[in-house]
């Protein structure tokens, strides 16, 4: 294999084993996970048998047209892809749903990612509880 090119760093995306894609998968989070509730999102959390974690987003079409919620999705996937490495998510194997609530719209992406980076803390902290 080809040594990586000076310069270039290696893909920060989340791979697709780090996905949650199937709809059974993000119903076991909502049945049996806990919730969080943030100023703009809702974090629901579980237990997985694999070896990493996995993260989904869900953005309804009352958050607005599809650049909201586009806009949305790319912002909660930006906050998780810097706190998956860190404490408290490091080393975990949990499912992590997040629903972004209507009010995200208007909300300021230092805003959003605070809140969202505190329900992640704290959705991982009730994980270790259950």
């Amino acid at each position: 294999m080809a040594a990586p090119l000076a310069g270039v760093r290696p893909s920060q995306g989340l791979p697709r084993s780090g996905r949650i894609q199937k709809r059974a998968d993000f119903l076991q989070a909502y049945e049996n996970g806990a919730k969080t509730h943030g100023r703009f999102v809702v974090v629901f959390v579980r237990g997985n048998d694999r070896d990493e974690s996995r993260m989904g987003v869900t953005v309804t079409k009352k958050v607005g047209k599809a650049v909201a919620r586009n806009r949305a999705k790319r912002w909660v996937r930006e906050v998780y892809r810097r706190a998956r490495l860190q404490a408290p998510l490091a080393g975990k194997r949990i499912d992590i749903v997040v629903n972004v609530k209507p009010s995200a719209v208007d909300a300021p992406y230092r805003e959003f990612a605070a809140d969202l980076a505190r329900a992640l803390e704290r959705a991982a902290a009730r994980s270790e509880q259950t």
